[in-house]
């Protein structure tokens, strides 16, 4: 049993994600402390249970710790951050003098600055994003690279989330080890719920006289909402339900007169399902920007685990799903798909999917990821 201490870049208490997965089922097999920033804010935080209670310390089970360090809010301004920064760093030492880590497992660039330089375990950095992406301002877009860079030719193994992350970072180091470990989806959670014979009322949220077009996931920047507009429109006998964090009001400003979408905001993970359940058809209204071409979406695998049938933009990274949902190329495209999604009445189409999402669990890709680290 290695021990690990596996710093993330999301809070515990945010949307379920690949971070929170992996360090559930890497607890397993090993011992994990889970060490990330607790988010002020309120509607940052996403209990994945109900009956969940939120604290900063606390122990998921014997095997799985959590620890969330608090911070100042602004972090935006250079001396409010150097003092996150210092706790957070102070932090990670603590953690690693007393429970003294095999494995320090890292989730972003600037995570290269956690390292302590008397560090004698290994190094793995999870490489989920094309994180440079995320910044408008080019400096930034600079000093996220280098850090990457750093954090790559300091590490001891490279997980990428896709194909063309690993590209990327293999270009950066010949000598690092780099692999790929694909998102994934909880199947069991989606399809026991999807197969179990309990009554199932829809949420109150979902009218009960409308097709249901359904999303979850967050909604940012790279959210499509001029396409969700046009098909919207084009689609007005569907509701179109949006489920997830918000981080750019324009986008509902921009759908505000449109009464057939939606926003409902997130919802806690454990609720996912019964709305899953009741869509007719899941889309992914994506821009393919250079952050999102080197995605692979965790809600595509999400989808799949009920046998919806899913409409998305194509690029690259996602070709692997051709034969299990419906490619658009425009937003004329994503209105047509839409229309042969929601006619479509073939249950091996359904059963393929099921089956494909079957072969792409978390489990699956940790039983790849445990081979890797021992």
């Amino acid at each position: 049993m290695k021990k690990i201490l596996y710093i993330s870049l999301l809070d515990w208490y945010f949307t379920k994600q690949r971070p929170q997965h992996i360090a559930e089922l890497l607890s397993e097999k090993n011992e994990v402390r889970y060490l990330c920033r607790a988010s002020w804010r309120t509607k940052h935080i996403k209990k994945h249970d109900q009956n969940e209670e939120i604290h900063n310390y606390f122990d998921i089970s014997d095997t799985l710790h959590i620890e969330r360090i608090k911070y100042l809010p602004l972090n935006k301004y250079r001396a409010i951050s150097v003092i996150n920064d210092f706790f957070y760093k102070l932090a990670v030492e603590n953690n690693i003098k007393k429970y003294q880590p095999d494995i320090l497992w890292l989730t972003h660039p600037d995570h290269y600055n956690l390292i302590p330089q008397n560090f004698q375990g290994k190094i793995i950095y999870d490489c989920m994003d094309n994180y440079s992406q995320f910044y408008r301002d080019n400096d930034k877009k600079t000093r996220i690279n280098q850090q990457e860079k750093k954090l790559v030719n300091k590490s001891d193994l490279v997980i990428t989330s896709s194909y063309g992350l690993k590209e990327k970072i293999s270009l950066i180091s010949v000598k690092t080890q780099v692999e790929t470990i694909k998102n994934a989806a909880d199947f069991t959670y989606f399809y026991n719920y999807f197969a179990s014979s309990s009554l199932k009322e829809k949420p109150v949220e979902l009218n009960k006289g409308k097709k249901i077009v359904g999303y979850f996931g967050g909604i940012s920047n790279w959210f499509d909402i001029d396409t969700l507009v046009y098909t919207a429109q084009k689609h007005k006998e569907c509701d179109f339900v949006i489920i997830g964090p918000l981080s750019d009001v324009n986008i509902v400003a921009k759908a505000s007169n449109i009464e057939n979408i939606i926003f409902i905001g997130p919802k806690i993970y454990n609720e996912l399902a019964k709305y899953l359940y009741h869509f007719d058809v899941c889309i992914m209204p994506f821009v393919v920007n250079e952050l999102i071409k080197d995605v692979n979406p965790i809600k595509l695998y999400e989808y799949l685990s009920m046998g919806k049938p899913v409409v998305v933009p194509q690029y690259d990274e996602i070709l692997e799903f051709q034969e299990y949902v419906y490619f658009a190329q425009n937003q004329e495209d994503f209105s047509k798909k839409l229309q042969e999604a929601l006619e479509e009445n073939n249950s091996q189409f359904y059963e393929k999917r099921i089956e494909f999402a079957k072969k792409n669990t978390w489990r699956s890709r940790i039983d790849e990821i445990n081979k890797f680290i021992n």
